[in-house]
Protein backbone atom coordinates (compact mmCIF):
# COMPACT_ATOMS: atom_id res chain seq x y z
CA UNK A 1 0.00 0.00 0.00
CA UNK A 2 2.73 2.32 0.74
CA UNK A 3 4.96 1.81 -2.69
CA UNK A 4 1.27 2.23 -4.34
CA UNK A 5 1.49 5.63 -2.68
CA UNK A 6 4.90 6.71 -3.77
CA UNK A 7 3.73 5.59 -7.14
CA UNK A 8 0.90 7.39 -7.15
CA UNK A 9 3.53 10.66 -6.35
CA UNK A 10 5.74 9.97 -9.13
CA UNK A 11 2.88 9.22 -11.73
CA UNK A 12 2.64 5.49 -11.22
CA UNK A 13 -0.90 5.80 -10.01
CA UNK A 14 -1.58 6.63 -13.16
CA UNK A 15 -0.23 4.22 -15.01
CA UNK A 16 -1.98 1.62 -12.28
CA UNK A 17 -5.14 3.19 -13.11
CA UNK A 18 -4.48 2.38 -17.11
CA UNK A 19 -3.32 -1.22 -16.64
CA UNK A 20 -6.27 -1.53 -14.16
CA UNK A 21 -8.55 -0.66 -16.98
CA UNK A 22 -7.38 -2.64 -19.45
CA UNK A 23 -7.36 -5.91 -16.87
CA UNK A 24 -11.55 -5.06 -16.48
CA UNK A 25 -12.08 -4.61 -20.32
CA UNK A 26 -9.89 -8.01 -20.16
CA UNK A 27 -12.15 -10.04 -17.49
CA UNK A 28 -15.30 -7.34 -18.77
CA UNK A 29 -14.45 -9.77 -22.47
CA UNK A 30 -14.04 -13.01 -20.33
CA UNK A 31 -17.52 -12.76 -18.49
CA UNK A 32 -19.52 -11.92 -21.80
CA UNK A 33 -17.85 -14.77 -23.58
CA UNK A 34 -18.69 -17.37 -20.87
CA UNK A 35 -22.01 -15.31 -20.77
CA UNK A 36 -22.84 -16.24 -24.38
CA UNK A 37 -21.74 -19.80 -23.56
CA UNK A 38 -24.50 -20.11 -20.78
CA UNK A 39 -27.17 -18.66 -22.66
CA UNK A 40 -26.96 -20.42 -25.98
CA UNK A 41 -26.54 -23.63 -23.95
CA UNK A 42 -29.46 -22.89 -21.44
CA UNK A 43 -31.66 -22.20 -24.14
CA UNK A 44 -32.92 -25.59 -25.06
CA UNK A 45 -33.44 -25.92 -21.10
CA UNK A 46 -35.66 -22.81 -20.84
CA UNK A 47 -35.73 -20.37 -23.65
CA UNK A 48 -37.58 -17.37 -22.13
CA UNK A 49 -35.28 -17.42 -19.12
CA UNK A 50 -32.66 -15.47 -20.88
CA UNK A 51 -35.46 -12.82 -22.24
CA UNK A 52 -36.97 -12.68 -18.97
CA UNK A 53 -34.31 -12.00 -16.84
CA UNK A 54 -32.13 -9.57 -17.86
CA UNK A 55 -29.81 -8.86 -15.29
CA UNK A 56 -27.06 -11.86 -15.78
CA UNK A 57 -26.01 -12.17 -12.63
CA UNK A 58 -29.65 -13.17 -11.55
CA UNK A 59 -29.74 -14.81 -14.89
CA UNK A 60 -26.99 -16.97 -13.23
CA UNK A 61 -28.11 -17.56 -10.17
CA UNK A 62 -31.47 -18.77 -11.69
CA UNK A 63 -29.54 -21.43 -13.21
CA UNK A 64 -27.03 -22.74 -9.83
CA UNK A 65 -30.29 -22.83 -8.15
CA UNK A 66 -32.36 -24.82 -10.72
CA UNK A 67 -29.41 -26.38 -12.50
CA UNK A 68 -31.62 -28.55 -14.98
CA UNK A 69 -34.61 -29.21 -13.63
CA UNK A 70 -36.78 -26.42 -14.06
CA UNK A 71 -39.89 -28.71 -12.34
CA UNK A 72 -37.65 -27.75 -9.01
CA UNK A 73 -38.68 -23.67 -9.65
CA UNK A 74 -42.37 -24.02 -7.56
CA UNK A 75 -40.64 -25.42 -4.82
CA UNK A 76 -37.81 -23.48 -4.85
CA UNK A 77 -40.23 -20.68 -4.98
CA UNK A 78 -42.10 -21.10 -2.26
CA UNK A 79 -38.72 -21.72 -0.33
CA UNK A 80 -37.80 -17.96 -1.40
CA UNK A 81 -34.68 -18.84 -2.85
CA UNK A 82 -35.45 -16.70 -5.76
CA UNK A 83 -36.30 -13.76 -3.24
CA UNK A 84 -33.37 -11.49 -4.48
CA UNK A 85 -35.58 -10.96 -7.68
CA UNK A 86 -38.34 -8.61 -7.97
CA UNK A 87 -42.10 -10.33 -7.55
CA UNK A 88 -42.89 -9.13 -11.60
CA UNK A 89 -40.32 -11.85 -12.67
CA UNK A 90 -41.11 -14.22 -10.15
CA UNK A 91 -44.44 -14.35 -11.43
CA UNK A 92 -43.32 -14.22 -14.84
CA UNK A 93 -41.05 -17.23 -14.21
CA UNK A 94 -44.21 -19.16 -12.76
CA UNK A 95 -46.00 -18.81 -15.78
CA UNK A 96 -43.11 -19.60 -18.37
CA UNK A 97 -41.85 -22.85 -16.21
CA UNK A 98 -45.76 -23.71 -16.70
CA UNK A 99 -46.06 -23.32 -20.27
CA UNK A 100 -42.73 -25.38 -20.74
CA UNK A 101 -43.62 -28.33 -18.52
CA UNK A 102 -47.31 -28.70 -20.06
CA UNK A 103 -45.73 -28.49 -23.55
CA UNK A 104 -42.46 -30.62 -23.10
CA UNK A 105 -40.32 -28.21 -24.36
CA UNK A 106 -37.54 -28.65 -22.22
CA UNK A 107 -34.79 -30.35 -23.53
CA UNK A 108 -31.45 -31.53 -21.18
CA UNK A 109 -28.11 -31.46 -22.55
CA UNK A 110 -25.52 -34.39 -21.69
CA UNK A 111 -24.05 -34.37 -17.83
CA UNK A 112 -20.60 -33.54 -19.70
CA UNK A 113 -22.39 -30.56 -21.09
CA UNK A 114 -24.19 -29.43 -17.84
CA UNK A 115 -20.98 -29.65 -16.19
CA UNK A 116 -19.52 -26.84 -18.34
CA UNK A 117 -22.30 -24.96 -18.21
CA UNK A 118 -22.08 -24.61 -14.19
CA UNK A 119 -18.25 -24.22 -14.14
CA UNK A 120 -18.88 -21.07 -16.60
CA UNK A 121 -21.77 -19.65 -13.79
CA UNK A 122 -19.29 -20.46 -11.20
CA UNK A 123 -16.14 -18.37 -13.04
CA UNK A 124 -18.58 -15.62 -13.69
CA UNK A 125 -19.61 -15.15 -10.42
CA UNK A 126 -15.93 -15.01 -9.04
CA UNK A 127 -15.16 -12.42 -12.43
CA UNK A 128 -18.11 -10.36 -10.73
CA UNK A 129 -15.77 -10.24 -7.16
CA UNK A 130 -13.76 -9.22 -9.23
CA UNK A 131 -15.00 -6.53 -10.59
CA UNK A 132 -16.56 -5.23 -7.64
CA UNK A 133 -12.25 -5.11 -6.21
CA UNK A 134 -11.12 -3.64 -9.46
CA UNK A 135 -13.71 -0.82 -9.08
CA UNK A 136 -13.25 -0.52 -4.88
CA UNK A 137 -9.69 0.00 -6.16
CA UNK A 138 -9.96 2.79 -8.97
CA UNK A 139 -12.30 4.64 -6.79
CA UNK A 140 -9.80 4.72 -4.23
CA UNK A 141 -6.90 5.87 -6.64
CA UNK A 142 -8.37 8.50 -9.32
CA UNK A 143 -9.64 9.83 -6.40
CA UNK A 144 -6.36 10.40 -4.79
CA UNK A 145 -4.57 11.18 -7.64
CA UNK A 146 -7.18 13.23 -9.79
CA UNK A 147 -10.23 14.40 -6.73
CA UNK A 148 -11.53 17.35 -8.58
CA UNK A 149 -11.74 15.25 -11.81
CA UNK A 150 -13.81 12.82 -10.14
CA UNK A 151 -16.32 14.87 -8.58
CA UNK A 152 -16.71 16.41 -11.78
CA UNK A 153 -17.49 13.56 -13.99
CA UNK A 154 -17.47 10.62 -11.85
CA UNK A 155 -15.02 7.90 -10.76
CA UNK A 156 -15.51 5.49 -13.73
CA UNK A 157 -15.14 8.57 -16.51
CA UNK A 158 -12.20 9.97 -14.13
CA UNK A 159 -10.08 6.99 -14.25
CA UNK A 160 -10.84 6.32 -18.35
CA UNK A 161 -9.66 9.91 -19.14
CA UNK A 162 -6.77 9.49 -16.66
CA UNK A 163 -5.89 6.08 -17.85
CA UNK A 164 -6.15 7.58 -21.80
CA UNK A 165 -4.42 10.75 -21.86
CA UNK A 166 -2.74 11.18 -17.75
CA UNK A 167 -3.03 13.69 -15.66
CA UNK A 168 -0.12 15.77 -17.15
CA UNK A 169 -1.45 15.87 -20.16
CA UNK A 170 -5.16 16.35 -19.44
CA UNK A 171 -3.73 20.05 -18.33
CA UNK A 172 -2.61 20.92 -21.38
CA UNK A 173 -4.79 19.18 -23.83
CA UNK A 174 -7.34 22.19 -25.49
CA UNK A 175 -10.69 21.11 -24.03
CA UNK A 176 -12.46 21.27 -27.34
CA UNK A 177 -9.98 18.26 -27.86
CA UNK A 178 -10.94 16.18 -24.93
CA UNK A 179 -14.45 14.62 -25.61
CA UNK A 180 -12.85 13.15 -28.64
CA UNK A 181 -10.98 11.11 -25.60
CA UNK A 182 -12.39 7.16 -26.01
CA UNK A 183 -14.03 7.86 -29.32
CA UNK A 184 -12.47 4.95 -30.49
CA UNK A 185 -12.91 2.39 -28.00
CA UNK A 186 -16.60 3.21 -27.22
CA UNK A 187 -19.11 1.31 -28.88
CA UNK A 188 -21.19 4.44 -29.09
CA UNK A 189 -18.60 6.20 -31.03
CA UNK A 190 -18.77 8.86 -28.49
CA UNK A 191 -16.06 10.14 -25.92
CA UNK A 192 -16.07 9.22 -22.27
CA UNK A 193 -16.88 12.72 -21.61
CA UNK A 194 -20.89 11.62 -22.53
CA UNK A 195 -21.11 9.32 -19.94
CA UNK A 196 -20.23 11.64 -17.06
CA UNK A 197 -23.68 12.33 -15.37
CA UNK A 198 -23.46 15.98 -15.99
CA UNK A 199 -23.97 15.36 -19.49
CA UNK A 200 -25.98 12.61 -19.70
CA UNK A 201 -28.59 13.52 -17.62
CA UNK A 202 -29.67 16.79 -19.92
CA UNK A 203 -31.70 17.35 -22.92
CA UNK A 204 -30.60 16.52 -26.06
CA UNK A 205 -31.10 20.29 -27.01
CA UNK A 206 -29.00 20.91 -24.06
CA UNK A 207 -26.25 17.83 -24.29
CA UNK A 208 -23.61 19.85 -26.67
CA UNK A 209 -23.36 22.96 -24.55
CA UNK A 210 -23.00 20.83 -21.34
CA UNK A 211 -20.44 18.86 -23.36
CA UNK A 212 -18.35 22.21 -23.60
CA UNK A 213 -18.66 23.54 -20.07
CA UNK A 214 -17.53 20.15 -18.69
CA UNK A 215 -14.40 19.89 -20.55
CA UNK A 216 -13.75 23.50 -19.94
CA UNK A 217 -13.99 22.45 -15.72
CA UNK A 218 -12.15 19.31 -16.73
CA UNK A 219 -8.79 21.55 -17.87
CA UNK A 220 -9.26 23.82 -14.56
CA UNK A 221 -9.76 20.51 -12.59
CA UNK A 222 -6.83 19.15 -14.08
CA UNK A 223 -4.70 21.82 -13.39
CA UNK A 224 -5.42 22.47 -9.59
CA UNK A 225 -5.40 17.94 -9.04
CA UNK A 226 -1.66 18.32 -10.64
CA UNK A 227 -0.76 21.12 -8.46
CA UNK A 228 -1.72 20.19 -5.17
CA UNK A 229 -0.85 16.22 -6.14
CA UNK A 230 2.46 16.42 -4.15
CA UNK A 231 0.59 18.17 -1.52
CA UNK A 232 -2.63 16.01 -1.38
CA UNK A 233 -4.50 18.70 0.37
CA UNK A 234 -7.17 18.87 -2.64
CA UNK A 235 -10.14 16.94 -1.43
CA UNK A 236 -12.42 18.35 -4.88
CA UNK A 237 -14.46 21.06 -3.97
CA UNK A 238 -13.88 22.91 -7.02
CA UNK A 239 -15.04 20.00 -9.12
CA UNK A 240 -18.21 19.49 -6.81
CA UNK A 241 -19.16 23.08 -6.94
CA UNK A 242 -19.11 23.40 -11.18
CA UNK A 243 -20.88 19.85 -11.25
CA UNK A 244 -23.27 21.45 -9.45
CA UNK A 245 -23.53 24.78 -11.65
CA UNK A 246 -23.47 22.77 -14.94
CA UNK A 247 -26.40 20.62 -13.34
CA UNK A 248 -28.86 23.77 -12.55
Amino acid sequence: EEKLDREEGSGGGQAIISETNSMIAEINSNFNTLLSFVKLTYNSVWPDLENIIKNPLYFIRVIEILRFDISSFKEHAEDEAFSFLPKDLILSLTMSVNFLLKSKQSRVPSEHVQGLVLEACRVMTYINELQLKFRAFITTRVQNIAPNITALVGTTVAAQLIATAGLESLCTIPACNIPSLGKSVNRSALGYVYQSDPVKNVSDDFKKQAVRQVCAKISLSARIDRSVSQTGTSNGTHGARWRDEIEK
